[in-house]
């Protein structure tokens, strides 16, 4: 975890609730087990056909999953069509937070996710990001203005066709969707949020507001 901005980190721990995390973290391990067992147990196609279509079945049951949770937990979930109509992309709302999922092999590498116009789109939200400019991140203008959100990826990924994640991050792209300004592990966020929750309080008692998509960034696809 880079954790590079304190500021940044605790919006994440404020914005994102604990049993949605949770609940994430259990529901992308289950999607990735189902996908491989679907892929290479399917005995109406081969080995490599199984390479072939497990990715696609990995990604339409994690997509789905996320989406379903986020509606569960009282964030703002939606599938929208790309920019040419030809698939469909999850868009994620949750307070001053706007997320997108895609699957990558390195987390390391923010150059490594496959081109798509909406994440360019998205990406260039983090321009004050980039510019350190921490300080107008917290005002209330940073959170009601058209297109004024953080924007980060929920990224997930092992090598290959693995039958687990290796890692679930929430990642923020600098402007150009080039590099990563910080990274969030799921499993970190969980470990500190249960640090730090009053004693005697269960995370599915937490109240979290219903935000809203930004329309104006709907829509954008690959």
């Amino acid at each position: 975890m880079y954790a590079n901005n304190p500021k940044l980190l605790n919006c994440f721990k404020s914005e994102l609730p604990l049993a949605f995390l949770e609940e994430l973290q259990t529901g992308l391990a289950f999607a990735y087990q189902e996908a491989f067992s679907r892929g290479y147990v399917e005995p109406g196609w081969g080995r490599s056909e199984a390479e072939d279509v497990t990715p696609h079945i990995r990604r339409a049951l994690v997509e789905n999953c996320v989406r379903e949770l986020a509606n569960k937990h009282g964030l703002h979930a939606v599938a929208t069509k790309n920019k040419r109509r030809t698939s469909n992309y999850t868009v994620i709302s949750c307070g001053k937070i706007l997320f997108t999922i895609s699957h990558i092999n390195d987390s390391s590498s923010c150059s490594a996710l496959p081109r798509a116009k909406f994440r360019q789109q998205h990406s260039a939200l983090n321009g004050l990001l980039a510019q350190g400019r921490f300080e107008e991140f917290d005002t209330d203008d940073m959170v009601t203005a058209d297109g004024n959100v953080v924007y980060a990826i929920l990224i997930h990924g092992a090598l290959g066709n693995s039958s687990a994640p290796e890692f679930i991050e929430f990642a923020i792209p600098d402007e150009n969707n080039q590099e990563w300004l910080d990274k969030f592990p799921v499993n970190k966020l969980i470990e500190m949020l249960h640090n730090t929750a009053p004693e005697g309080t269960d995370s599915d008692d937490k109240a979290f507001p219903v935000p809203r998509v930004n329309r104006k960034v709907q829509g954008l696809g690959e």
